[in-house]
């Protein structure tokens, strides 16, 4: 994962689930939670695409307000879960509606 992200970017998240034994697993459905600070409210939920066992969603930053972007990776049957957060930066040349 990135150190930090501009606003207007857009962010790529993937994932790949394994047993406790090192075997791939590939759940039946995966989703990305994205969750702002300090703004807070409802999170914004991506369903994501599976390829060959690797799970991947697309998040566009234009527009969203900076700040720390918390991300969480959920995965049904069998379930699963990744997390992690970066800051969102944008100066006051970065003007987006």
């Amino acid at each position: 994962m990135v150190d930090i992200v501009i606003r207007g970017n857009v962010v790529g998240f993937s994932t790949s689930f394994f047993a406790a034994d090192g075997t791939p697993v590939i759940p039946a459905s995966a989703n990305l939670a994205i969750r702002m600070a300090p703004a807070g409210g409802d999170p914004t939920i991506i369903a994501m695409s599976e390829t060959d066992g690797v799970w991947t969603a697309l998040w566009d930053t234009y527009g969203v307000e900076p700040g720390i972007v918390y991300w969480c990776i959920t995965a049904q049957d069998p379930h699963a879960s990744d997390e992690g957060q970066f800051p969102l930066e944008a100066n006051f040349a970065n003007v987006q509606p």
